[in-house]
């Protein structure tokens, strides 16, 4: 039983170190929108400041050819949104539920809705999209495409490691884009109306805008809490078994051994309900409540353990081979007793035979001579 509790307390920091590797994790998320809400930023592409008026009340400031400063603005109804504090320029914001878009707003004040990622690309792939600020079209490599003027592609999937793009105009000039990718990020990149196609360092004019951030923690973080879990696995499942089929009379041990490996399947169930019915927000607090309700589990056995009493399975046998035995041995005992008495019984009518014989023998000598006389 000690061995079982000290196995539940390394599961018990297994799951601590999830929790701990989760929080970090979280922090790369992207912030999605809950219930109604929706998420805008927006992309200033003017080659001059943009102003945002959001209500009469919020002011934003874009910079040129980059998007509002922060994160996504979150709202839950529609909004009035006005630029420059131009009146005229005013037009209502609406946004869906659970989505998050991207305003272009062009340098005649046009705003253009665009959508965005709501959620970090598979198998740790990079999304990118362009957006083109000239006033004539585009091609760029790498299945992105011809892009139109003062409009967006859509995101084209790239994997980890340096990627390169040839951005193309119709005259045939050409500039090379490179940029080093992580894993699970995407970006919009923004050519801005200042960009100047076919020249040497054309590729430093383009704005790098970040979607969604990438992936910061190694995999081999896991290793820890594989480790422990393991470690805490072996310890007390193993010494489980064991402990239950040592303490069990031989008549139960497989009995017993079953009931074990149930109350696996019991404990897997009460996970299902506790992980449903506690509806935790966060991963790592649900981590948290299995890690403190195996700390529960460890006093209850550490009790248990202390006033616990091993019995040994070579006097559980002797005692339930003992009453097997006994009428086997009072059995064997009447039989040597009746053996004895049979002997004894052969012995004594031998005895009575060879007196009355030579009884008769004497009996008649005696008639021989009286004849004779």
């Amino acid at each position: 039983l000690k061995r079982m509790t000290v196995g539940m307390l390394i599961a018990a920091l297994a799951f601590v170190a999830a929790a701990l590797l989760q929080l970090q994790i979280d922090q790369t998320l992207p912030k999605l929108p809950q219930g109604v809400e929706g998420q805008v930023k927006f992309l200033n592409l003017n080659s001059a400041p943009l102003t945002v008026t959001i209500d009469g009340t919020v002011d934003v400031s874009v910079p040129a050819h980059q998007v509002n400063t922060g994160d996504y603005l979150t709202f839950d109804k529609p909004v009035r949104v006005v630029f420059n504090k131009n009146m005229s320029t005013g037009t209502d914001l609406t946004l869906m539920s659970q989505t998050r878009r991207t305003a272009l707003v062009s340098p005649t004040l046009d705003m253009n809705l665009v959508y965005d990622l709501s959620k970090k690309p598979d198998e740790g792939m990079n999304a990118i999209r362009f957006v083109n600020g000239l006033g004539s079209a585009l091609n760029v490599t790498l299945g992105v495409g011809d892009i139109a003027p003062l409009s967006v592609s859509n995101y084209s999937l790239v994997p980890q490691g340096k990627a390169e793009f040839t951005i193309m105009n119709s005259g045939g000039a050409s500039c090379l884009y490179s940029k080093e990718l992580g894993f699970g990020s995407a970006f919009t990149l923004v050519i801005p109306s200042t960009f100047n196609i076919g020249s040497p360092d054309c590729w430093q004019a383009i704005q790098v805008v970040e979607d969604i951030k990438p992936n910061t923690i190694h995999m081999g973080w896991q290793i820890p809490q594989y480790f422990l879990m393991t470690a805490g696995e072996v310890v007390f499942s193993v010494t489980g078994l064991e402990f239950s089929y040592s303490q069990a009379p031989s008549n139960m041990k497989s009995v017993l051994q079953a009931g074990w490996l149930f109350t696996v399947a019991v404990g897997n169930i009460i996970v299902l309900i506790v992980a449903e019915a506690a509806q935790l927000p966060d991963q790592w607090a649900e981590y948290i409540l299995f890690a403190s309700l195996l700390v529960v589990v460890c006093i209850v056995f550490a009790v248990m353990s202390y006033f616990y009493t091993y019995t040994d399975p070579a006097e559980i046998e002797a005692e339930f081979r003992q009453p097997e035995h006994e009428p086997e041995e009072k059995k064997r005992d009447r039989v040597e007793m009746e053996r004895k008495d049979s002997d004894c019984s052969k012995s004594s009518t031998a005895s009575d035979k060879k007196k009355k014989r030579d009884s008769v023998v004497e009996q008649h000598n005696q008639e021989v001579k009286q004849s004779k006389m």
